[in-house]
């Protein structure tokens, strides 16, 4: 973890060149996702995301940022005397001996450009299912489903809740020297040997619909779509479900109920979600408690009758925990991440109420009725074992 004001003093100090390295370097072993490029009135803000949350690094003077700026747009190969609408670009750099690539968007904004840089280490190691943190009985029920030759599985939450990250662990589980397995990504954020994976690109039309209709022609077994923006690339996705393929991919949703219901409301046909839907997933990040601060505290009455009604059966302990704050987690109380996640395997009884075009609240009800278990309460089962706690479950599912 390094020291954002030893950071902001260097910076200080530092030559264009020099701040791009140093920023770029602080963002790697304070194990950032994203840096933040902010240009105020009076000076540029760096923020780097850190376990889902933005946090503060430094400031240094304008005049510096636009230098810096330039040298990341000649880096990145975008046009150095465009500043009116946005522009993406990627570049690579070797820190610490491993290889980064970065992810670049601008945008315009009213001080000048704003920037961010999304970190990919291209050596990160693939997670198995066991080592993202999923409740067990979910990660039986995962391992179920995808053992089935054919139907869709959906993974569904916001940007940066881990869903790719999660498909990249089953196809890892799939990938067998008898099976062909197809991507579709935008962009290919990792390599995996023995995998096919195509880049998709709708400037030059070639976008997740018409890669599909490729990908299907290429006899695939499996095939993982980066996400689900459209009815047309649903209904070819639920036709591949259908005939014969097992079809991963992304879907933004509120949660896996919703999932259903938004299908239906981009134009779906509800007889189509009928037996092709082998789950519907949803999943969050949450903060871990810091393993260095970590202390003890008694729990409210309140919040003991509230895990008694959201966890019934439950036996709930008279101490929690949560992380004072220190310099190895930057005073925030929490390092590092671990998913929380539902999973919903659609039943008889749901699929009749989607042709119903029944309400999102019966279908809720349905499935809490057939033991589903939603991602508030799991959650709420990794704060009563200490591992996070109430404010940062209800960060991420009460958005």
């Amino acid at each position: 973890m390094a020291d954002f004001i030893e950071l902001a003093n260097q910076l200080k100090a530092a030559s264009t060149t020099k701040i791009l390295d140093l920023v770029l370097e602080g963002a790697v072993l304070n194990n950032a996702s994203d840096v933040h490029l902010e240009p105020q009135e009076k000076d540029l803000r760096i923020r780097y995301r850190i376990d889902g949350v933005l946090q503060e690094v430094a400031h240094i003077p304008r005049e510096n940022y636009k230098n810096l700026l330039s040298r990341i747009k000649f880096l990145a190969k975008m046009d150095l005397n465009v500043r009116e609408v946005s522009q993406e670009g990627r570049f690579g750099q070797t820190i610490k001996d491993k290889h980064y690539d970065f992810r670049c968007a601008t945008l315009p904004v009213a001080y000048g450009e704003n920037a961010v840089l999304r970190i990919l280490e291209q050596e990160a190691k693939f997670y198995t299912l066991s080592e993202l943190g999923f409740k067990k009985e979910i990660e039986e029920q995962i391992c179920k489903v995808i053992k089935k030759p054919f139907g869709m599985i959906l993974n569904t939450g916001p940007t940066g809740s881990g869903k790719t990250t999660t498909l990249y662990a089953i196809l890892n589980e799939l990938n067998k020297p008898n099976v062909k397995i197809i991507t579709l990504e935008d962009p290919i954020e990792y390599k995996i040997e023995g995998i096919v994976q195509s880049q998709v690109d709708p400037i030059e039309g070639f976008g997740f619909a018409e890669g599909l209709k490729g990908a299907l022609r290429a006899d695939p077994d499996i095939i993982m779509i980066g996400e689900i923006r459209d009815s047309e690339t649903a209904n070819i996705a639920l036709q591949a479900a259908l005939t014969g393929h097992l079809v991963l991919s992304t879907f933004h949703a509120n949660n896996s109920c919703a999932a259903l219901v938004r299908l239906v409301e981009i134009g779906i046909k509800p007889y189509l979600l009928s037996g092709s839907i082998n789950a519907v997933m949803a999943q969050r990040l949450v903060r871990k408690i810091c393993p260095i601060c970590k202390e003890s505290f008694i729990l409210e009455k309140r919040f003991v009758d509230y895990l008694k009604i959201k966890l019934p059966g439950v036996k709930i302990p008279s101490t929690l925990f949560k992380g004072k704050g220190c310099p190895s987690c930057s005073k925030t109380g929490y390092k590092g991440r671990i998913a929380i996640g539902e999973i919903l395997i659609p039943n008889a009884e749901i699929e009749e109420l989607l042709i119903q075009k029944a309400p999102l609240s019966e279908i809720v009800k349905k499935a809490h009725g057939a033991g589903f278990l939603s991602l508030e309460q799991d959650g709420l089962l990794k704060v009563i074992s200490g591992i996070t706690t109430f404010p940062e479950v209800f960060r991420v599912t009460r958005e």
